[in-house]
């Protein structure tokens, strides 16, 4: 399959990931990524990848302690319809044809879990420019298929928090840049320790309880 160099429309995006959010999650995959194992293996990524922005080029004092594992395994809801989640969902994975979608590559992140963090995933990378997101677009298209997720603040912090560490060891580790790495590591410090509303994107906040 190849792109045609038409930009995706965020609204559609959103509507295919509702789609795929509905569809029953497959069998067969390896227990790590399976709905039992989803809590525990959130909280070990985020301890292990929040100990690796210890290191003298990361500004460290500007980044709390992570949580407690007990406290992150404890925020994910008990799922009785999991889904399969793609959690790689930007531009540059989707392959666009006469402006139109026609397919969601590279699933290498993906796991079976809470739709819920496949939002605040696209939510932290709509921040960055180049993975062209429209944030409240791609809601939209979301709630035209299916409702938004509600969950309770301290789940959608772990779920931010799952992301924007990932993104920090990006910027900091595995792609240093010197104006992103802090930047996305003050963003980390900024999740784990601000009123939730004050620091998500407006159209997140609905769906708060």
């Amino acid at each position: 399959m190849e792109a045609d160099g038409t930009v995706a429309r965020s609204q559609e995006l959103g509507g295919i990931i509702a789609a795929l959010h509905q569809l029953p999650a497959p069998g067969g995959l390896p227990l790590e990524h399976g709905p039992d194992a989803f809590p525990s293996v959130l909280a070990e990524r985020i301890a292990r990848r929040w100990s690796t922005l210890d290191v003298p080029a990361t500004p460290r004092q500007e980044l709390p302690t992570a949580p407690h594992p007990a406290l992150l395994t404890a925020a994910p809801p008990d799922l009785t319809t999991p889904s399969l989640l793609h959690l790689d969902v930007r531009a540059s994975n989707t392959i666009v044809r006469d402006g139109r979608i026609t397919a969601l590559v590279d699933w290498s992140n993906s796991l079976i879990g809470d739709p819920a963090l496949e939002l605040a995933r696209i939510h932290e990378n709509a921040r960055l420019p180049e993975n062209g997101i429209d944030f409240p677009d791609l809601l939209r298209g979301y709630a035209a298929v299916r409702p938004l997720p509600r969950r309770t603040a301290e789940c959608w912090r772990l779920y931010l928090l799952d992301a924007a560490v990932m993104l920090a060891v990006v910027f900091t580790s595995e792609a240093p840049d010197a104006e992103r790495g802090p930047l996305l590591v003050r963003r980390v410090a900024e999740l784990a320790g601000a009123d939730l509303a004050r620091v998500v994107h407006p159209a997140l906040r609905t769906a708060m309880l």
